[in-house]
């Protein structure tokens, strides 16, 4: 169970990285930049200090390191998942799109549900921690 909850945890971390998307402005992306903004793939370095399309290719490994921590606990827990798109996704600064054309908000794209259940009283069973993530 604890692996299983770690891997949770590192999908929940993916999607926070993706989700910092969702606090875009309502300004679109100007078309210029995202012409001239190379597009790098997931897992290769990025430019310094310049602006670039960061690309999540559909059905290859994304991998997340998650770590569960802290003063309660005797000893941390560490686990690498990966985990798997089903469509390409580009993401540029707060934008989204899976096509590079139409660029939306990424909350306009990506929705995210979390459930967390501490073991306990009203939970007397091995903790969890579901996220589910969906295209709108």
């Amino acid at each position: 169970m604890k692996r299983s909850m770690i891997r949770i945890l590192g999908a929940l971390a993916l999607v926070m990285l993706l989700g910092v998307a969702g606090c875009a402005g309502l300004r679109s992306p100007d078309a210029q930049a995202l012409a001239s903004a190379p597009v790098i793939e997931f897992g290769n370095p990025v430019p310094p200090g310049t602006d670039f399309i960061l690309f999540f290719p559909a059905g290859k490994p994304i991998p997340v390191i998650t770590t569960i921590e802290g003063t309660a606990l005797s000893a941390s827990a560490e686990s690498t998942l990966n985990v798997f798109l089903k469509t390409d996704l580009y993401a540029y600064k707060e934008w989204v799109s899976v096509d590079r054309k139409a660029w939306k908000p990424g909350r306009d794209l990506l929705a995210f549900q979390v459930e967390v259940k501490v073991p306990g009283p009203d939970h007397p069973q091995p903790g969890t921690l579901k996220l589910k993530v969906d295209l709108k």
